[in-house]
């Protein structure tokens, strides 16, 4: 019965939080083609400060949380400790980007994002009761809550960024006033959230948590094993915060001037959804297998671990890879189907390698945290970042756009290159028929993804052809992997039932082979 709760409650936390990630992803799109690049430029500067509290109330603290919670079930005491240090971070925070609002907003090359900074603050105010009710619920396998504020929250805060941009740019307010009234929208978001979680805790008998001076101990392990999850899950969300302290400031240095480099940066924060949307295969593939991976370690079923692990990889390679492919070929037609022109193109295609690289950050991360061995991960992330700074810092001033979106592929190509070399154990038990197959499969695909883009340009004209162009593109190309997938039998049958819709797949596949 327990079991069962637990994959219905985490079945329901995944589709929720899929939904909740396309959205996330979707909304900058009308909002873009609404404010223009400069006004997306306003908002995207500011955003990775409201992500970074987003990420300890809903994705980073809530799972470390929720396993604290499993450990000291019967200590309020313990939990009351760590609840204290998330609001000492979190307000601590705040009174940051409160009190030095305008100097950060000057670092960041513009004094007038003060007002969006001052706003984006209040979000760390909600972020600790947010994470608290959110892990204590997972902690108590009650995964409702946590979904349906997930939900709410996203839907509000949509709903009020699109609806206040189209009145606030038809009564010619400033697009900084309508980058400020956004960020609103998403503080008011995390406040419905935290409404909804709050009245959940009368049904559940939660127990109210007080202020308690923390313990040596418990400070020791949320900086060991808490922060660490953070900075996984805020990974891309640092680039992002390095991005806007640097990218505009050096353009500027590079000779371009101030009302250019601002729209230039808008145009290069037009890859952020497409690589969310594309990241979101990786988020399915990893909550699939994640859990199974644990359980077979746990239970000291080598082979078994061995082949979950080896279908991750597996998926990483045929299917994110392929899929980053697609996103860099189709490229010019996808932004200008989404944003309504070509501009930066290159840039972005440069900038799409993230998916796949990201992915195998993840994939590593995913592995290791099913050996409950995460310790040791710090390096491989704190090298990416360093890696980040010095390339965009190099190369912005020269080569523009190109430089930061060869900062953040070479930032996160130096993190999985350092997880390559720490590995000890061998991680990659391909079989030689798999690879070959694999290879035929990749340049095949690759060949009809370029064929099609060279003779579809000769008809990209405007941005209906371009949108019809890019769409029947995306749903050609996929469905031309999922047949090559299934006609060159790529998996098992053991590893399409894994997949989520294998089953399907199967019966698919057992047909294509009966012709």
């Amino acid at each position: 019965m327990k079991m069962s709760k637990v994959v219905k409650g985490t079945s329901i936390l995944l589709v929720t939080s899929i939904i909740v990630k396309v959205l996330s992803a979707i909304y900058r799109i009308p909002f873009q083609n609404i404010v223009g690049n400069e006004g997306f430029y306003i908002y995207q500067q500011v955003y990775p400060i409201y992500g970074l509290a987003m990420t300890i109330a809903l994705s980073g603290l809530p799972i470390y949380i929720s396993k604290y919670v499993i450990e000291n079930q019967a200590n309020n005491k313990k939990i009351s400790e760590l609840y204290t240090i998330i609001k000492i971070i979190c307000f601590s925070f705040f009174c940051l980007l409160f009190l030095f609002a305008k100097k950060i907003a000057i670092l960041m090359g513009n004094v007038k994002l003060t007002s969006v900074v001052i706003i984006a603050a209040f979000t760390f105010l909600v972020a600790p009761s947010l994470a608290m009710y959110r892990g204590i619920y997972q902690g108590n396998l009650e995964m409702k809550p946590t979904a349906i504020s997930q939900l709410f929250e996203q839907l509000i805060r949509v709903i009020i960024i699109i609806v206040s941009s189209l009145i606030m740019i038809n009564l010619r307010f400033s697009l900084y006033s309508i980058g400020s009234f956004a960020m609103l929208g998403s503080v008011i978001g995390s406040f419905i959230a935290f409404l909804i979680l709050r009245w959940y805790r009368k049904k559940y008998f939660i127990e109210n948590w007080k202020l308690k001076l923390p313990q040596k101990e418990t400070w020791q392990d949320f900086f060991k094993n808490g922060l660490l999850l953070m900075l996984f899950v805020s990974f891309l969300l640092i680039f992002q915060l390095i991005d806007s302290f640097l990218v505009s400031n050096l353009l500027i240095k590079g000779g371009v001037s101030v009302n250019k480099s601002r729209v230039l940066k808008g145009i290069f924060d037009r890859g952020q959804p497409m690589i969310q949307v594309g990241l979101i295969f990786t988020v399915v593939f990893i909550q699939t297998i994640l859990p199974l991976l644990s359980k077979s370690y746990l239970e000291n079923k080598k082979q078994e671990f061995i082949f979950y692990q080896n279908l991750l990889y597996k998926l990483l390679c045929a299917v994110v890879f392929p899929i980053t492919l697609g996103l860099i070929v189709l490229m010019p037609e996808i932004n200008w189907l989404l944003f309504e022109n070509t501009e930066g193109s290159s840039v972005l295609s440069v900038f799409a390698m993230s998916v796949f690289l990201m992915s195998s950050i993840q994939c590593f991360q995913t592995v290791a945290q099913s050996k409950q061995k995460v310790k040791k991960l710090w390096l491989p992330l704190l090298i990416g970042i360093l890696f980040k700074l010095i390339i965009t810092y190099m190369l912005v001033p020269n080569i523009y756009l190109y430089g930061a979106s060869i900062g953040t592929v070479g930032g996160l190509l130096a993190t999985n290159i350092c997880y390559l070399f720490m590995q000890k154990e061998k991680i990659l038990y391909f079989d030689k028929l798999f690879l070959q197959k694999l290879k035929k499969i990749i340049l095949l695909y690759s060949s009809c993804l370029i064929l099609y883009q060279i003779i579809m340009n000769y008809f990209l004209e405007t941005r209906i052809v371009a949108s019809i162009i890019a769409i029947i593109g995306i749903i050609l190309n996929g469905l031309l992997l999922v047949y090559l997938i299934i006609k060159k039998d790529l998996f098992t049958i053991e590893e399409m039932e894994i997949i989520p819709f294998g089953k399907k797949i199967v019966k698919v596949r057992s047909k294509i082979n009966a012709n």
